[in-house]
């Protein structure tokens, strides 16, 4: 299977923002940071995350869930391939967003 650079491109911007959201951020009603800490994410006295659990403890690492993302995007693509790109096109807008956010205005994040 052929995979064109813009699609490659879309996919890596959607599993960087997914991964991003499912690690780091809040959610709107916090729903992210409830069902991170449902699965098991807990914070240290220095606010260091920490897993009670081996799904836990890979949430609280981008680079570990950002493996398990691309995999689903990877193996979306395979499968559905329009679906997924139009799954991960709003997602990569938001990357796209964000990136240009903090170029511009040099915040941290």
């Amino acid at each position: 299977m052929d995979i064109r650079p813009v699609d490659l491109f879309i996919l890596m911007l959607a599993t960087w923002r997914l991964t991003s959201l499912v690690v780091k951020e809040d959610g709107p009603w916090n729903i992210l940071a409830r069902l991170r800490r449902l699965i098991g994410v807990r914070f240290d006295a220095q606010s260091a995350p920490y897993g009670l659990n081996v799904v836990a403890e890979g949430l609280t690492c981008m680079w570990c869930t950002s493996v398990w993302v691309g995999v689903a995007f990877s193996l979306g693509f395979l499968t559905f391939p329009a679906p997924t790109l139009l799954a991960g096109f709003p997602l990569a807008l938001s990357a796209a967003a964000l990136i240009l956010q903090r170029a511009v205005t040099n915040e941290p994040g």
